[in-house]
């Protein structure tokens, strides 16, 4: 079984805790897996014990920060021309601050869907 530090896994048998894995540690009789459980702390278990609940997603990558970055400019540019297209047509300040608002949700919005898309698999918990 392959485990990387940060993995959720939780014991085959009676415990239901879910616990990170910290670390190996080597035994005259084999190896254990560090799993540590919250309340419980640090215990070793054989990793034929174990099963895995989630993985530890890749860290995010600069050019994901990058996209976040340039996705927040747009958003305040489109927020920006939103307000002043909806002023310019003579809309009260509520029309032009709900304009505002709709550009910024639908910038936001495609950002989120890219990073669905794009980003990491998940498991649910």
């Amino acid at each position: 079984m392959w485990l990387a530090i940060g993995d959720i896994v939780q014991e085959r048998g009676g415990n239901n805790a879910l616990g990170a894995v910290v670390g190996v540690a080597a035994h005259g009789t084999g190896r254990f897996v560090l799993v540590d459980i919250p309340g419980a702390g640090l215990r070793p278990m054989p990793p034929d014990e174990l099963t895995v609940a989630a993985r530890r997603p890749a860290p995010a990558s600069t050019t994901r920060g990058l996209l976040a970055l340039f996705t927040l400019l747009v958003g305040v540019i489109g927020t920006y021309l939103s307000c002043q297209a909806a002023q310019q047509a003579g809309a009260g300040w509520l029309l032009t601050l709900l304009s505002g608002y709709g550009a910024c949700t639908a910038v936001a919005t495609a950002h989120r869907g890219v990073q669905r898309i794009t980003g990491p698999r998940r498991f649910r918990v």
